[in-house]
């Protein structure tokens, strides 16, 4: 059956119980103008018949809403590593940016970067930074409260969001991480090569016109960690006043 196919039996048994309600809405109204037994038993019938099938439809409309709800899902996750894809957590971050603003809580945005993924790919193959990328990812959300928001921005680069937490704190907690990285192996294809991350934060601010200037500033942050050699993190200043 085509997909095209598919999706119109829903729309098809539709308009079958519509035209079975009408049918049967005529045949009463006839039977009740008319009184003939012949009348009655049509509307009869054809209620039978719509009743029927709306028992047999109506598990159609229980697995549309489950693909529409799987569809979404999917639409959210990155392929490569299960984490939210780059449009699904920038929706996150928007979101958290706009709460931290509306009701003065901390949130700190820090973006992860694997140091020298290119040369992995040269090196090693793509495969290897395929299983470099998802290594990383599994690290990060073994590390991570359930509250945190973490998503695949872009090649080797992944972007965090922390809410209720200060920038201070959020440094020591991923220092961590940094370390936990570069003692781990990613094994790929048998073999097994060292991984390092660079990583920037930066503290949600009222002079932040929106979430996408925190996320400017923990990227500035991760070129100054990234020029400084990489493996480390860096801390964005404070946002500027609006002159």
């Amino acid at each position: 059956m085509g997909q095209t196919e598919g999706r119109d039996i829903p729309r098809r048994a539709i308009i079958y119980l519509v035209a079975l309600g009408l049918a049967a809405g005529l045949g009463i109204g006839v039977a009740l103008a008319s009184g003939g037994t012949q009348s009655i038993l049509l509307a009869a019938l054809l209620l039978t018949l719509a009743g029927q099938g709306l028992f047999l439809v109506r598990p159609l409309f229980g697995d549309l809403a489950a693909a529409r709800s799987a569809l979404a899902t999917a639409a959210s996750i990155d392929p490569l590593t299960g984490s939210l894809n780059r449009r699904a957590v920038l929706d996150a971050a928007g979101r958290e940016f706009d709460r931290a603003r509306r009701y003065g809580g901390a949130a700190v945005v820090a973006v992860i970067d694997i140091d020298h993924l290119k040369t992995i790919n040269g090196d090693h193959g793509h495969a290897a930074g395929d299983a470099a990328i998802r290594a990383l990812s599994v690290t990060v959300a073994d590390a991570i409260r359930s509250t945190d928001l973490f998503g695949r921005f872009d090649g080797g680069r992944f972007v965090l969001i922390l809410p209720e937490t200060a920038l201070e704190d959020t440094r020591r907690v991923l220092d961590k991480l940094r370390l936990r990285v570069a003692e781990t192996p990613v094994a790929a294809g048998g073999a097994s090569f060292p991984m390092t991350v660079s990583i920037g934060l930066a503290a949600v601010s009222g002079y932040d016109a929106d979430v996408f200037g925190t996320l400017g500033r923990a990227e500035q942050a991760l070129l100054q960690a990234g020029d400084e050699g990489g493996n480390r993190v860096a801390c964005a200043g404070p946002a500027p006043e609006p002159v």
